[in-house]
């Protein structure tokens, strides 16, 4: 909405609802959306900072493939532009689609494991076309995110399910369940695979990921391993 080319009236209206929601005030509210969102972005155009090297990426395969001008060249076609809200709404889903894909393809393989079909409709092609088409205004109202489908749901879920404005994070019982059942495998990692690993890994960093317990970190590691071996 902030960078839709109707956000001004429409997002001023919605702020102090939204800062009744997130039990904040409403100049606090317009710094976290309107600052972060909209000038954010501008601003770092305007310094033009290079892209970071990711700290577990090894320097060595970065400059092998050119990972800072491809970043950099990427950056420069997601430069801020004022679009409608269903134009911004269609980018949002076009630069998740890659990371979404991945998830959705990864989880499947863990639900066959268990004899499970996942489905997910919600990415149903028809669903998706016709958020697309919605006003902002069923996106975003009384303070309300996803306001349409809290609306349409009031008669099947508890209303603190209907109203939550925030998500559970279930990576601790991911990461616990991990080192549980993949400390074996773990252990052969680090013990045998290092230099296997080095040109794509960075060992300090991985060694930090060791010592502090990072299960993120590990199980990108453990992935990219698995992924290698079986290439």
């Amino acid at each position: 909405m902030l960078r839709a080319r109707t956000w001004p009236i429409r997002f001023l209206a919605e702020v102090p609802s939204v800062a009744t929601i997130s039990g904040e005030s409403v100049p606090a509210a317009l710094k976290r959306y309107w600052l972060k969102t909209l000038l954010r972005p501008l601003l770092t155009r305007k310094r033009d900072r290079a892209p970071k090297v990711p700290a577990l990426l090894s320097t060595s395969l970065a400059a092998r493939v050119n990972y800072v001008d491809r970043l950099q060249a990427y950056a420069e076609q997601q430069r801020p532009t004022v679009l409608s809200a269903q134009e911004s709404h269609r980018l949002v889903l076009a630069a998740g689609a890659g990371p979404i894909a991945s998830v959705l393809e990864e989880t499947a393989h863990l639900a066959a494991m268990d004899g499970i079909e996942r489905r997910h409709p919600f990415y149903d092609v028809r669903v998706l076309n016709y958020c697309l088409g919605l006003p902002v205004e069923q996106k975003l109202r009384d303070g309300w995110t996803r306001s349409i489908l809290r609306r349409s749901l009031r008669d099947s879920l508890p209303n603190m399910v209907q109203h939550r404005v925030d998500k559970a994070d279930l990576s601790p019982h991911f990461f616990r369940s991990m080192f549980r059942t993949s400390q074996t495998r773990l252990e052969r990692l680090l013990r045998e695979e290092r230099s296997f690993l080095q040109p794509y890994v960075a060992q300090k960093t991985l060694e930090k990921a060791v010592d502090q317990g990072d299960g993120a970190t590990l199980w990108s590691v453990l992935v990219l391993a698995t992924w290698l071996k079986s290439a």
